[in-house]
Formats: structure tokens, C-alpha cells, sequence
């Protein structure tokens, strides 16, 4: 069963051509980091140049299937959520398996985070790339396949990027900006002089990407450990479609990547679990590739150096325990994207570029030693890896029936827990003290909350423009400045800033979003009124109580360089 009317979805997104900006900004890469970092610059008025090494994507490049909560929002905000979800498979259920046969089944519950895209979902990388690619190409960017970057020289006023061109040309190109969305080896990284320390495990992978006559189920994860490794059966779309990743002590040298469909078929009976009942063999009905790959964990120690960035594996390989890989680069390329963008077209200062690093970074470094430790449950070798995988199992599926235990990993593997509380576009007003705990900081992703029937914060949010939320509740008073103080930001910030004045049912004036039932009142800790400032990658930039209005005043005149009033 596909993600079709699995969830709402918004509508395509439209660049207005005629304002775009053609900047001096080099995209290096055209998978699923690359492609975002395109898309975003250029929704938000801005035109870079992609280009990817390879001429035709390899067989092997549809490794990354999992789509997680946050990833979605993310294509809701670009308008391809609905492409997305009409090709994916929404997964609502995990299965845990002991080596006896035992089997556990954990229920994704979407009320865990506050997300309209409450589970994840499974699309095979390369039909990501196309929805991803059919939006660049819809934003009028092309994507120059057969072109490599091969110098590049750093400079005060400018740099320079060398391009080597499939029939040997090479040419030269003055540059801006130049972003690294080129992978493990990446050419931005060398070139810019950016180390990448890290270690190789004493492990492998071995992929497959096959449909499946077996006995575990089709529209479920499977996790299946057993002494020596872990078995993982990410459900696909299509009758009885699988990506299975084997992860075992590696065999074979780390550049032998060649994978015989016998050792592959011999490795997968051995790990699939007993069912009662069940007397086939599992059955590869088709295979359309097998691979194998040496499992590596490295991180950059900066994400930025000079005019160059680096994004995606280019910044950080890992261990695919946990489906946060692809979802990782995805989130950089947004986070770097309109700051960028915005850096480009002179409104905001660059100074706003050096928080990429500061908040990316930690994620990445977060990510690192969480997929570390997933794998170490998973496949550590010794007695300690033998007895988690022998154990550990059953005990998962008693934890994960406690809700707080539940919520945590759900926040962490969707991807909505992380946030940015120490970044320096992270303001705190005075006021924000008094606000509720359980309310969001700035530096937090805004919690998506319903405000009435199909109508939710996040449709207030959806665009390249920074949103101000200002929760006015039953107070006639405080509805009324805060729709002159709506007034005053668009007279002055124009499309930069969209005000949305928010009342709960039947206050006066009848003016702005209603808040039907006062859910997102109450979540954002608006009693009697809240003001929040939230970045177009949907986190809060800054927080205050209603009446906070002049800090407001000050973070926005900080944030923005505006010679005079933007016009509408």
C-alpha cells in the first residue's frame, strides 16, 4: 500500500522567474543534497549553477530509501509532499525479532511529535532524485551532468573554480560560493582543505534491492539480529519489494565492492528468523542490484572554510542505523540554503553564513556518536554485541511500550527534536521567561499544531519568507496592537516577513488566524500572548511574551539590511 491520501500534502511551488538573481554560487553535486540546496536558493530569488560528475547516475545510487517526519515537512514547505507521498510507502509498524523466532511488533504512533507526518516513509533514492530534479528543472536550474570540479583557488575579492568538462575541456569560472553536496569524496572537501578524521568499521554491508518471497511481512521494518550481525528489511513500494541491509564482518577487501547473488541469497536464509509454521526458504523473486560497502565513520571538523561548504556526506558518513543519512544532508542543504540566499541578495549580513557551521555541526557530531552506538547494539562484535543482540530485543519491545521512552526516539529519529537553542539567531526576549515551560525556545523547530479543520500553523509557515506569530487570544486590546504591529512589519520588511495575528474562536476584533479550539495556544504557551519569529527552515528565531514587542523590533532592524521599506 503506497502513501496515497496517507496525509494532507500542499501545492506545487512556482518560482517567480523574473526575480531571480543569477549569483555566483557553484552547487557541486545533483543527488538528493545537491538538488535541495538548488531548489532552495532558488525559491528564494537566487540562481547557482549545478553540476555533477557523473554522466549517467549509477545502478547502486538508490541506497537511501528512508524518508523521515522532519524531510517531509521539508518537501511540504517545496511543494512536492503530494509527488512524494503517491510514490513512497508510509510505514506504521517496526518488527523486532530474537534469534528463536520471537518477534515483538512496536506501533509508530503519530501523536509522539507534533508533525502532520507523524511516521516515516520508504521511496528508493533515485525517485527522490527525480521529484527533487523535476523541481530544480521547474525552478529553471540545469543540471550540468559530465562536469567535475577540479581546482580551486581561494581569493579576497573572489574565487575561482576549475571545471573539466566531459570531452576534456576545462574551463574556468570566477565564484562567489562554492557548496560541497558531493559526497564521501567529495572534491569541494579536498580542495578546500577541509580534513575528514574519522575510522573505518570492522564491518560490511551487503545491499540488495529485490522483491521477496518470504515470511516477514510486506508493509513492515524487520529487525533481525543473530550472532555475528543484523538483518534489516526496509519494506518498499511494490508487491513484496524490500531493501535489505545485511551488516556482517567484513570478508572482502575494502575495494572489492562486487557481490555474487549466491553469497548474498546464502547470507540472507542464514539471518532471516524462524516462523512457526512457515517451511519455504526465503526466495529472491528478482534482484535489481546487489552491492557491498565497508561501513565508515567520519566528520568534518568544520563545515565551512572560507567561500567553500561542504554538506551531506560530504560532512559526515556513517552507519545507515537509524535511516538518518540522506535526511541529514537533505536538513543541511535547507539550513545553509536561505541564509545563503538571502546573504546573496544583500539583505541579511554574512555573518548570518558562519551559524551553519554552528548549528550543523552539532548535529552532525550528535548523529556520529547516536549511529555509533546503534550500530554497536546492532553489530558489535564480542560478548557484549552477542549478548545486546541476544537480549536486547526483548527488552527494546518493553521499553518502547512506555510512551516517554517512545516519544524520545521518535523526536530523535524523525528528526523534529533537533534544535538550535545556542545559535546566535536564537533570541530570547525578556519576557520569554514567563512563558511556560512546555512552550518552544527559540532555536526549537516550530511545533506544527492544528489551528481548526485542515488548517494548521504550518500552512502559515509554508514559503521563503520569515513568519511572525503573534498570539493575540481573547483580548480585544492585544489583538489590535498586535494587527497595527502587523501592519507596521510588512510596511516595512515587505515579503522578507509575513505577520499572522492569531485569536482564539470568537474574540474581537473578528481579524487574522483563528485558533479554533486553542491547541496552538496552548502549545506555544500563549496565555495571555506569545510573540514568535520563525526562520523560513521553520525554527523559532526568536521568542517572546506579548509584550516583547520592541526587543522584536531590535532583532528584526539586526537581522535585516534595509537601506529603505521593502516594496510589496
Amino acid at each position: 500500500m503506497t502513501g496515497r491520501g496517507r496525509f494532507a500534502a500542499s501545492a506545487s511551488f512556482t518560482p517567480n522567474v523574473e526575480q531571480d538573481l543569477v549569483a555566483n554560487i557553484l552547487v557541486v553535486g545533483a543527488g538528493p543534497t545537491g538538488l535541495t540546496m538548488a531548489a532552495t536558493l532558488a525559491r528564494h530569488g537566487v540562481m547557482p549553477r549545478l553540476i555533477e560528475r557523473a554522466t549517467v547516475p549509477p545502478a547502486d545510487r538508490s541506497r537511501a530509501i528512508v524518508l523521515q517526519a522532519r524531510t517531509l515537512e521539508l518537501f511540504d514547505d517545496l511543494g512536492i509532499v503530494r509527488e512524494v507521498l503517491d510514490e513512497a510507502l508510509v510505514v506504521a509498524s517496526a518488527n523486532v525479532f530474537t534469534q528463536g523466532g520471537g518477534r515483538g511488533t512496536i506501533t509508530i504512533k503519530p501523536e509522539w511529535i507534533d508533525s502532520l507526518y507523524g511516521r516515516f516513509a520508504t521511496l528508493p533514492q533515485d525517485e527522490t532524485e527525480r521529484i527533487l530534479g523535476e523541481l530544480v528543472a521547474r525552478c529553471g536550474v540545469t543540471v550540468e551532468r559530465g562536469v567535475a570540479l577540479v581546482g580551486f583557488e581561494d581569493g579576497e575579492g573572489s574565487g575561482v573554480a576549475v571545471l573539466q568538462h566531459a570531452d576534456g575541456r576545462e574551463e574556468r569560472m570566477e565564484i562567489d560560493y562554492l557548496l560541497g553536496c558531493d559526497g564521501a569524496h567529495s572534491a569541494v572537501r579536498h580542495l578546500a582543505g577541509i580534513e575528514f578524521p574519522g575510522s573505518m568499521y570492522p564491518d560490511e554491508c551487503l545491499l540488495g534491492d529485490v522483491q521477496m518471497r518470504w515470511r516477514l511481512p510486506d508493509d513492515q521494518l524487520s529487525i533481525c539480529p543473530v550472532a555475528d550481525g543484523v538483518l534489516l528489511a526496509f519494506p518498499l513500494p511494490g508487491e513484496h519489494h524490500f531493501r535489505i541491509i545485511m551488516i556482517l564482518p567484513a570478508t572482502a577487501q575494502p575495494e572489492d565492492r562486487h557481490l555474487e547473488a549466491e553469497e548474498f541469497l546464502a547470507q540472507l536464509r542464514r539471518m532471516v528468523p524462524r516462523v512457526a509454521g512457515a517451511v519455504d526458504e526465503p526466495t529472491i523473486l528478482e534482484s535489481r542490484w546487489l552491492t557491498r560497502y565497508r561501513l565508515h565513520s567520519r566528520g568534518v571538523p568544520t563545515y565551512r572554510k572560507g567561500r567553500a561548504f561542504v554538506a551531506g556526506d560530504a560532512a559526515h558518513i556513517h552507519s545507515p542505523a537509524g535511516g538518518q543519512g540522506m535526511n541529514t544532508g537533505i536538513q543541511d542543504a535547507y539550513n545553509l540554503g536561505w541564509k545563503l540566499a538571502l546573504v546573496a541578495r544583500g539583505v541579511v549580513p554574512p555573518a548570518v553564513l558562519d551559524t551553519y557551521h554552528t548549528e550543523r555541526h552539532r548535529v552532525g557530531e550528535v548523529l556520529l556518536k547516536s549511529t555509533d552506538r546503534m550500530f554497536s547494539a546492532l553489530a558489535g562484535g564480542g560478548r557484549i554485541g552477542l549478548a545486546v543482540r541476544r537480549f536486547a530485543p526483548a527488552l527494546a519491545i518493553r521499553a518502547l511500550g512506555f510512551p516517554i521512552v517512545g516519544k524520545r526516539l521518535a523526536r530523535f529519529v524523525s528528526q523534529t527534536g533537533i534544535r538550535y537553542r545556542d545559535s546566535a539567531l536564537s533570541t530570547e526576549a525578556h519576557g520569554a521567561g514567563r512563558l511556560p515551560r512546555h512552550a518552544p525556545h527559540a532555536g526549537d523547530r516550530a511545533p506544527d499544531v492544528e489551528l481548526g479543520y485542515r488548517h494548521r500553523v504550518s500552512d502559515l509557515l509554508r514559503g521563503p519568507h520569515h513568519t511572525l506569530l503573534l498570539f493575540g487570544g481573547r483580548s480585544t486590546a492585544l489583538i489590535e496592537r498586535f494587527s497595527e504591529l502587523a501592519r507596521e512589519v510588512t510596511a516595512r520588511y515587505g515579503d522578507l516577513v509575513k505577520p499572522v495575528v492569531i485569536r482564539l474562536a470568537n474574540a474581537q476584533p473578528p481579524r487574522g488566524e483563528v485558533d479554533e479550539h486553542g491547541a496552538a495556544h496552548d502549545r506555544y504557551g500563549a496565555d495571555p500572548g506569545a510573540i514568535y519569529l520563525v526562520r523560513p527552515d521553520g525554527y523559532i528565531g526568536f521568542r517572546g511574551a506579548e509584550t516583547d514587542t520592541e526587543p522584536l523590533r531590535a532583532t528584526l532592524r539586526a537581522r535585516f539590511i534595509l537601506a529603505e521599506p521593502v516594496r510589496r
